[in-house]
């Protein structure tokens, strides 16, 4: 009986662990995601920027 006990306990532990290893890869993946977005979103911001800088005949740089 106390090995099934233990077999029982060690299963139990092995699916928290591996619900506590994939809830990790989720927060990584979605934190990736949110970084990637933001590069992009940065990337856009920074073209309409030179397109505007451009536009005007150059950037203005002010030290």
């Amino acid at each position: 009986m106390e090995d099934l006990i233990t077999a029982a306990l060690a299963m139990n532990q092995s699916r928290l662990s591996e619900q506590i290893a994939m809830s990790v890869m989720k927060s990584n993946a979605e934190a990736g995601q949110a970084v990637a977005n933001m590069l992009i979103e940065n990337a856009r911001r920074i073209a309409e920027i030179s397109k505007q800088a451009a536009a005007r005949g150059g950037i203005d740089i002010y030290v």
